[in-house]
Order: C-alpha cells, then sequence, then structure tokens
C-alpha cells in the first residue's frame, strides 16, 4: 500500500472527497495493482463511461421547450377537483 493510500486510509478520506490531482493519483495506483487482463477491462468500462457521460452532456442542455412554466394558462383544473366522485359514494 502506499504512503499516500496508508495515510487515507488512516485519516478517513475517501476518493469522493479528494482533489482531482490525488483522485487521479489513486485511480491510477489502484490500476497498477490489477492484472493486465483486469486493466483491460477497466480500460473498457472507463470508455463507456466517457462515452456515456459525452452523450449525456450533448443531450441535456435545456432547451425554452423543455422549460418551467411553458404550460402556463394551458391548462385547468376544475373547481370541483378535490369533491368525492359519485361513482365511489358506496365505498365511502
Amino acid at each position: 500500500m502506499s504512503a499516500l493510500s496508508q495515510t487515507r486510509s488512516n485519516i478517513g478520506i475517501h476518493l469522493y472527497n479528494c482533489p482531482d490531482n490525488l483522485m487521479e493519483q489513486a485511480l491510477l495506483e489502484q490500476i497498477q495493482l490489477l492484472p493486465e487482463s483486469v486493466q483491460q477491462e477497466a480500460l473498457h468500462y472507463i470508455e463507456g463511461l466517457v462515452a456515456k457521460h459525452n452523450q449525456s452532456v450533448q443531450t441535456s442542455p435545456l432547451d425554452r421547450k423543455n422549460a418551467f412554466g411553458i404550460w402556463k394558462g394551458e391548462v385547468w383544473m376544475s373547481d370541483d377537483f378535490n369533491a368525492p366522485l359519485d361513482d365511489l359514494l358506496e365505498y365511502m
């Protein structure tokens, strides 16, 4: 175990709280511990994560037609919306 990993485990710092440079270093240390075949699997998995992230970034910008308030004035609700339904009176 590296000095960085040892220090991190001793003081309870988790990877998701690390600055970017420590995160990269921790990832590299962990990958280097894996056999080459598993490193290849990890690479394929990371490539899939990158593709998924890039796809979601490309499709996620909010355009005006998906913004809050676009249905204002278009939808109405009857005044007796919360009134009991006549069809269910026998069950009440």
